[in-house]
């Protein structure tokens, strides 16, 4: 991934804000995240090293930054803006973030599941376009074709596979059983350039309810988390999450 903007540009326009400016300004005037960037304005301009990309990735798995010295539990910092893929922030790891929440954010959280938010099919529709599946299924050299999706025979050794890894993420009423409710059910019709044109199916997206009996939604371009039912919310950044960082 390489930033659309010129680098150079945002140097040049980082340098000539600086003149009286605060680091946190700084980062606001140039579009990034309001963070407390703790780091030099020297220290946020360096394009790192070779290693610098390896350090920075190492420190979701250790909760230590050898680049910049942030610690897990420090929240969101700028460590350093890199010449290939931009700013590179830290974010605090799952645990410590779900260990800052109270009880009625904790219910909130586990309330946003996305899994469970795609749609679900009747077990008697998935049996019916499996039936339909066994027939249009083409095999190749080293691949099996279904519509447009293929799936290599290295992932899947034979036909049933093939059709069972194109079903298996519309499987999942079973989440019911496992403290999810139904939110919404729709009628679904396949289309003209789908495996098959015209088919229905009732079609289901799941989700934990919340202490409240609301469910949780994403705001703010995904930058807060807030429940339908009541007032409880969560401002990721207050809890030293940053959005962008999506490692967890």
């Amino acid at each position: 991934m390489k930033m659309s903007t010129n680098l150079d540009t945002i140097f040049s326009a980082l340098k000539t804000a600086a003149g009286g400016m605060t680091n946190e300004q700084i980062a606001q005037a140039t579009g990034l995240l309001l963070v407390d960037v703790n780091a030099t304005l020297a220290e946020a301009l360096t394009g790192g090293n070779p290693d610098s990309q390896t350090k920075w990735m190492d420190s979701f798995k250790t909760g230590k930054c050898e680049v910049c010295s942030w610690q897990d539990g420090q929240g969101i910092r700028l460590c350093y803006i890199d010449t290939e893929l931009g700013p590179l922030y830290h974010s605090n790891d799952l645990e410590t973030f779900k260990a800052s929440l109270d009880p009625s954010q904790l219910s909130l959280f586990e309330s946003h599941d996305l899994y469970g938010q795609e749609w679900s099919w009747k077990e008697e529709d998935i049996d019916r376009m499996r039936k339909h599946l066994e027939t249009i299924v083409k095999e190749e050299a080293d691949a099996f074709v279904i519509g447009d999706w293929r799936i290599p025979k290295t992932e899947c050794p034979n036909t049933d596979w093939a059709i069972d890894e194109w079903l298996f993420p519309l499987r999942k009423l079973n989440l019911l059983k496992e403290g999810y409710t139904i939110r919404t059910a729709d009628q679904f019709t396949m289309g003209n350039d789908e495996v098959w044109p015209g088919f229905t199916a009732e079609v289901f997206r799941l989700q934990k309810i919340h202490e409240c009996g609301g469910f949780a939604d994403l705001v703010d371009d995904g930058e807060v988390l807030v429940c339908t039912g009541c007032d409880c919310r969560i401002v990721y950044a207050e809890h030293g999450v940053n959005q962008e960082c999506d490692l967890w």
